[in-house]
């Protein structure tokens, strides 16, 4: 036993009885001497309504020392996942779970904030908690006993207009998402004092100065989202945030950026939808870091030269400006850093004779003339040596144009065009996504914000730099993907569970990684399983009890088993090359005989 208790993705409206009899000898199927304590329990996108206080009975250690008939065999989970069900309560026993570090509330619908709160602050080792899109309404206090020890917190997508932190309370919290409230003030001084490394607060009510009254602080602080408020201002302190890597203050109303020169760590600098009237001067001072900015949809009517000293920009976005050069507009980034070096040195242009013709030739555009059109709700953007896109190049004409596919494949992109999949016209449509052969996207912040795309059904990541899938499992909220590949690239460890994230995921194609090993429990579900070409050195046996019985097809039972290429010995070559239903059949007979339930017993002997 692995001490993981896996009951993710499986349709359950209550936690079934046998969980409660697992450590019953007379009952167990594995020996005693086998047996581990759980550490991780994962009943994630389930139909939960409610857990019965006999699960996690609210008793102390002392109390189950002193009387034997009282136990809790859950009580030294580490890990517990609980996400996408639809609880309205927890049971009071949560706060006896003295080993649990990590507690994934996200997307039930505990709407009584105070309550559930006062229960989950008494964990005394609670170090990361989500309660993301959890229905919470009205004001949460941060600075009660129970949180000190806090790492991470996502409170996003609930209805909360206030957060109260006292200085000094969660000094050791790390990463703090607010984004999708109603807040109108956040504790800015406060969690100066914090070890923040991510702090996420888009899309609330915020406004006036960011960073107000804030005096040092925020040294490690790596990933800023502060966009789609109403900032006015940014504070001094923002000028000294010399460990941030990644910033976002999109969608506000900031008319300048103070001295950016102290930010000598940043790599990603988004300010579209601002009123900005200049690039800010400081910006080329940032020349060894800087890749991606997006200054788009501003009032920034010219361009200094000095951004062609800025060697590693690769990206940078100036849609939906007022240029005086509108041809400036036409241009690559790279076109148009040569561009601005003749303007330094007023040398002969370095452009080669076929892209001194282009640029003669390229037609003036109007700052918000778009240069891509949906054709019968398809986006096809692949092969065009893409950077980054934005929504003011898109031509939404008509509010009835919506994209149901979306093409990105054979570009250049580092990261998802989240701007773009959030505009109206795709968030709530696209149903085929496909960002292969980007081999420049990053391997692991490839998307570093939630993004909900409630419609998506397929997704193509095939062949891009990306070497986990991290960001996609904790910030993509797809309910309806039946399709995933993620072919080709370097991702090892173990096969993910794909389902306890996309619940209704039937189809996973993973072949050409470093895959090292697979489950029963992390594909069940699964109709379509490609692992060809990985590392995977054994089988489980059980995973031939995925299969179909005799030659019926039937929702959630596995129909194509893809595994030739690995470096396993069972099943042997000559069965693989026989396909999927000779693979399961031969894995089904070598379970063992007190293991087989009772649908396969005629079938297997």
């Amino acid at each position: 036993m692995t001490g993981h208790l896996n009951l993710a993705a499986m349709s359950l409206s209550q936690i079934p009885p046998e969980v409660m009899n697992m450590y019953d000898s007379t009952k167990a199927l594995v020996s005693w001497f086998e047996m581990v304590d759980l550490s991780k329990a994962d009943f994630s996108g389930n139909e939960l309504t409610q857990i019965s206080d006999t699960i996690f009975p609210d008793w102390s250690i002392k109390e189950m020392e002193d009387d034997e008939e009282k136990t809790n065999q859950f009580a030294g989970l580490e890990t517990l996942f609980l996400q996408h069900n639809r609880l309205t309560t927890i049971p009071v026993g949560l706060r006896r779970m003295e080993q649990l570090r990590t507690l994934n509330l996200s997307g039930n619908n505990i709407s009584m904030t105070n309550q559930l709160l006062n229960i989950v602050w008494q964990i005394p080792q609670l170090q990361n908690l989500s309660l993301a899109k959890c229905s919470l309404r009205g004001a949460v206090n941060l600075s009660t006993m129970g949180t000190e020890q806090l790492r991470s917190l996502d409170l996003s997508d609930n209805e909360l207009t206030e957060v109260d932190l006292a200085e000094g309370q969660m000094a050791t919290l790390q990463s703090l998402v607010l984004s999708s409230n109603q807040l109108e003030s956040i504790p800015w001084t406060a969690l100066a004092q914090c070890a923040l490394v991510d702090l996420k607060v888009a899309s609330n009510k915020l406004s006036g100065t960011a960073f107000a009254r804030v005096d040092g602080g925020f040294d490690k602080l790596k990933d800023l989202d502060i966009s789609h408020n109403d900032f006015s201002d940014l504070g001094p302190a923002f000028c000294a945030l010399a460990s941030l890597q990644s910033c976002s203050i999109s969608g506000n109303s900031i008319r300048s950026v103070p001295d950016m020169s102290g930010l000598r760590s940043l790599t990603t600098f988004l300010a579209a939808s601002n009123k900005l009237e200049h690039i800010p001067e400081s910006l080329h001072s940032l020349s060894t870091k800087l890749k991606h900015v997006d200054l788009s949809n501003n009032a920034i009517k010219t361009v200094q030269p000095e951004l062609a000293a800025m060697d590693e920009l690769t990206s940078l976005n100036l849609d939906g400006n007022p240029l005086r050069q509108r041809n400036l507009l036409t241009m690559s980034t790279t076109e148009l850093k040569v561009h601005m070096q003749k303007r330094l040195d007023d040398q002969p242009s370095v452009f080669s004779d076929d892209q001194a013709e282009h640029i003669a030739k390229a037609p003036m555009r109007s700052a918000t003339q778009p240069l891509y059109k949906i054709v019968n709700g398809v986006l096809d953007l692949s092969n065009r040596s893409l950077t980054s896109v934005s929504p003011s190049s898109i031509d939404f004409a008509s509010k009835a144009q919506v994209v149901h596919t979306l093409r990105l494949s054979n570009n250049d992109l580092s990261a998802l065009p989240t701007e773009l999949l959030q505009h109206p016209s795709i968030a709530n449509h696209l149903q085929s996504l496909d960002i292969s052969h980007n081999a420049k996207l990053h391997s692991s912040n490839y998307l570093t914000s939630r993004l909900c795309l409630p419609a998506l059904r397929s997704l193509y990541v095939v062949s891009t730099g990306l070497t986990a899938l991290d960001a996609f499992t904790a910030n993509l909220v797809a309910p309806e993907l039946i399709e995933l590949n993620i072919s080709c690239h370097r991702i090892s460890g173990p096969i993910p569970n794909i389902r306890a994230y996309f619940p209704k995921c039937r189809l996973l194609l993973a072949s050409d990684n470093w895959f090292s090993s697979v489950t029963a429990e992390d594909i069940r579900g699964l109709e379509v399983l490609d692992i060809r070409n990985n590392q995977i050195d054994s089988l489980p046996v059980d995973i031939g009890l995925l299969g179909n019985h005799d030659d019926r097809q039937e929702p959630g039972r596995l129909r194509s088993l893809e595994v030739a290429g690995n470096p396993f010995r069972v099943p042997r070559i000559a069965v693989v090359e026989k396909g999927t239903e000779a693979v399961l059949k031969d894995l089904r007979r070598r379970v063992p005989t007190s293991e087989v339930p009772a649908e396969w017993e005629e079938e297997i002997q």
